[in-house]
């Protein structure tokens, strides 16, 4: 018999104002409370609507433990259907997206609209009295709430909940910001993606996101690379030597950077690329030209607003980033406890020019791909603090850098803090413990 789930008295004790329990981290039951109160309520990143834009299109995202297809029907809308069938429980799809008139079950043949209802069996006599297609239990289970933002679908395992407009709240202004980016106004979202797998808990990878303290640590080999770069003449440095050489900044010129909060959860820092390509002001006749295509569509005042929006990993509760500025996207999927798979995505700036495209390519090959010096020390240290949690007998993870220096300030209701105090994490964990304890 399996042990009772920890009690909402048991789980509040776990968050005080500037720690949090190992438990939180190591506990599976912890972790399989978070599935149900966490990525079975909230609303939860599925995929962008760009990947499915004809009828019949499907990809294959993930709730938590759960898988969904995200299908466009015939009548142009998007819904969301349990990956198994009603049958013997076998995955319907293996494949990350695709183009189907039905979805036929591997295992027995059952085959359904893509509604989710069912069309019909093999040998249907055999079962009994028949195989009656209309029984609401035969259809594929639909997912209760599929939301778009803007192109970027959320779904909700709940039936009831806040909407998806009140969930993001002021982060909106992240996506609005990605978008605007765009010549064209729109975004299409790469097709393949890189996925690493890391041997720790799936909060680690989001705190570590806003972490400003940490990179000239953990990143040590990198930034030094950088430094000692001298190129092989007076052509611009590389992007990727750009980028390490910033992640070296002194922790004063971190505190600069700024951390924002919002009640929600969701959190941002701002940006710290200031020189070369990936300043977010470029004089180069490539971004020139660039500009004037955003003139073009939006004018002169708010193109310069668009421009100068600097926010460097936003991140939205409970499990996704995006990087307006490099047309990034990375999603966290927490398998266990102590097993966590991290997938990053690129989109185009559709009518950009070429090389808008590959700065975020280089973006993404330079930070989140399995190549990435940035990715692989991070990935290291995750599986480094997860290993001494599990084996240490000091029970608390202390959060309180910067313990009451959170101000009003930030745009919407966000509060703002210095760049390397620990607020981003305390809003995390504030949101973390009232989705836990949540009637």
């Amino acid at each position: 018999m399996s042990a009772a789930p920890p009690s909402r008295d048991e789980i509040a004790a776990l968050v005080e104002p500037g720690r949090v329990h190992r438990r939180v981290y190591t506990d599976p039951a912890i972790f399989a409370l978070e599935q149900e109160r966490i990525f079975r309520r909230l609303w939860v990143f599925v995929g962008h609507e760009s990947r499915i834009p004809n009828r019949g299109d499907f990809l294959r995202a993930r709730i938590g433990e759960t898988e969904i297809l995200v299908v466009r029907q015939a009548d142009g809308t998007i819904s969301g259907l349990h990956n198994r069938c009603t049958h013997r429980g076998a995955q319907l799809c293996v494949a990350a997206q695709g183009n189907v008139r039905t979805f036929v079950c591997p295992y027995h043949g059952w085959a359904f609209r893509l509604d989710g209802s069912l069309i019909g069996v093999p040998l249907p006599d055999g079962y009994g009295d028949g195989i009656d297609a209309k029984r609401a239990d035969w259809r594929l289970a639909r997912v209760p709430r599929l939301d778009s933002y803007r192109g970027f679908m959320f779904a909700s395992l709940a039936a009831d909940g806040v909407s998806l407009i009140e969930h993001l709240s002021g982060i909106t202004r992240a996506f609005d910001n990605m978008i605007d980016r765009s010549p064209d106004g729109v975004l299409e979202q790469h097709p393949h993606c890189f996925s690493q797998e890391f041997r720790g808990n799936w909060k680690l990878h989001m705190e570590n996101a806003t972490d400003t303290v940490h990179p000239m640590f953990v990143h040590e080999s990198s930034v030094e690379a950088g430094r000692k770069y001298d190129g092989d003449g007076p052509e611009e440095l590389p992007q990727a030597v750009q980028m390490f050489r910033a992640n070296g900044l002194p922790l004063a010129e971190w505190d600069r950077v700024g951390i924002h909060a919002y009640p929600t959860g969701h959190v941002y820092m701002g940006g710290f690329y200031r020189a070369g390509t990936i300043a977010p002001q470029r004089q180069d006749p490539v971004f020139d030209a660039y500009r004037r295509q955003l003139v073009t569509r939006h004018g002169e005042t708010k193109t310069t607003e668009i421009l100068a929006m600097d926010r460097f990993n936003n991140l939205i509760f409970p499990n996704l980033s995006i990087n307006p500025r490099f047309q990034v996207l990375r999603q966290v999927h927490p398998i266990a406890a102590d097993r966590t798979v991290a997938t990053s995505h690129c989109f185009r700036l559709a009518g950009a020019p070429p090389e808008i495209a590959r700065l975020g390519l280089r973006f993404l090959n330079t930070t989140n791909s399995p190549a990435s010096l940035i990715s692989s020390d991070d990935l290291e240290i995750f599986a480094r603090v997860q290993a001494g949690l599990a084996r240490s007998d000091s029970p608390w993870v202390d959060f309180s850098r910067g313990l009451g220096t959170e101000r009003p300030g930030g745009e919407d209701e966000a509060t703002r803090a210095p760049g390397t105090a620990e607020a981003a994490m305390r809003a995390q964990y504030r949101a973390w413990l009232a989705a836990m304890t949540a009637p």
